[in-house]
């Protein structure tokens, strides 16, 4: 199944932070009134640690590993 944006918008990327904005970021802002998980900042440390795991689990299934 195609993601809403996907559907609406088919030209558009949808990187890993325009998916945060729009589909968590609402939420988040109803339940705590500011958006500071979804900084530059946050973001990039958690786009550090994928490339760091996906570097150090190469494996294709959890068996393989």
């Amino acid at each position: 199944m195609m993601p809403a944006l996907q559907v609406a918008f088919p030209w558009l990327s949808v990187t890993s932070k325009l998916h945060a904005l729009a589909h968590h970021a609402p939420a988040e802002f109803l339940r705590f009134g500011c958006l500071g998980a979804y900084s530059d900042q946050a973001l990039e440390a958690w786009s550090g640690f994928l490339n760091y795991a996906q570097a150090r689990c190469t494996a294709d299934s959890f068996i393989g590993s």
